[in-house]
């Protein structure tokens, strides 16, 4: 069990079911997000929300860069929340 099932288990009370469809969400989100050169840069809980129809938001782009493969910056200061990083 990831950690990220555990808590919402735990903390939340979702039914493991309804936990792994969200996370499968999140991960088509984010592959949806990638295919389109787009990077979050701050993925945590504050920043999913699950609406009434059980459907998973990625939200707060504030962070998000688009990803350009020809141009990698190295050196730039680390973005996203130390938490989660």
């Amino acid at each position: 069990m990831t950690l990220l099932l555990f808590i919402c288990l735990s903390r939340f009370r979702y039914s493991e079911d309804d936990v792994v469809a969200y996370i499968v969400q999140i991960l088509q989100g984010l592959d949806y997000l990638h295919s389109r050169r787009i990077l979050h840069l701050d993925i945590k809980p504050d920043n999913i929300i699950v609406t009434y129809m059980n459907v998973v938001k990625i939200i707060d782009f504030g962070s998000a860069q688009t990803f350009n493969p020809l141009f990698l910056k190295q050196f730039s200061p680390p973005i996203g929340t130390l938490d989660y990083m």
